[in-house]
C-alpha cells in the first residue's frame, strides 16, 4: 500500500507541474491572440494540446491508484462521483506525513485548475474579439464595412463604404 501511495503522489506532482506548464502555455496564447501572431497562436495550441492529453493519462493513474488505495473500483475514464475514488476519503483515512502532502497537492493543483480556467476564459474573449477585429477589418477591404447606424427607406442598414472597395482602388 505504501508503494501505491508514493506512486499516487508522484503522481499527483507530474499533473501539477503539467498543469502549471498548461497555465503558462495558454498566457502565452493570451498574448499570441492579442497580437495576432498566428505562429505562435500555433505553436502555444499544439503545446496546450499535448499537456491536456499528458494530463488525461495522468489522471486516469491517479484515479485507479486512488481507487485501489481506497478498496473502490474505478469507473470509466473521465468518470466523477462517488465511484471514482475519492481523493478527500483517501486523505481522510491516511496518517501523516501522506495526509499532509496529499492535502497541499490537492488544494494547490485545484488553484493551478481554477486559475487555468481563467485564464481559458479570457484567451476566449480576446479570440472572439480578434475574430471580430479582423472581420471588421475584412469588411473595409472588401467595401462591405459596418454600418453607420442610420436605416434607409427599405429598412436596411446603410454601408460607411460605397459601391466601391479599397482593394479594388488600390489593384
Amino acid at each position: 500500500m505504501r508503494t501505491e501511495l508514493t506512486e499516487l503522489i508522484g503522481v499527483l506532482e507530474q499533473v501539477l507541474d503539467a498543469g502549471r506548464a498548461l497555465l503558462d502555455a495558454s498566457r502565452r496564447k493570451c498574448t499570441a491572440l492579442a497580437g495576432m501572431k498566428l505562429d505562435l497562436i500555433q505553436q502555444t495550441t499544439e503545446q496546450e494540446d499535448a499537456l491536456t492529453r499528458r494530463m488525461q493519462q495522468l489522471n486516469e493513474r491517479r484515479r485507479v491508484l486512488v481507487a485501489s488505495l481506497t478498496g473502490e473500483v474505478p469507473a470509466g475514464p473521465g468518470a466523477t462521483g462517488a465511484h471514482d475514488g475519492s481523493l478527500e476519503r483517501l486523505i481522510e483515512g491516511l496518517d501523516e506525513p501522506g495526509r499532509t502532502r496529499l492535502s497541499v497537492l490537492r488544494t494547490t493543483l485545484a488553484e493551478v485548475m481554477k486559475e487555468l480556467q481563467f485564464v481559458n476564459v479570457t484567451n476566449s474573449i480576446v479570440s472572439r474579439r480578434s475574430l471580430q477585429h479582423f472581420r471588421e477589418l475584412l469588411g473595409l477591404l472588401s467595401g462591405t464595412g459596418p454600418g453607420d447606424g442610420r436605416y434607409d427607406r427599405t429598412g436596411t442598414v446603410r454601408r460607411r463604404l460605397g459601391g466601391s472597395t479599397l482593394v479594388n482602388q488600390i489593384a
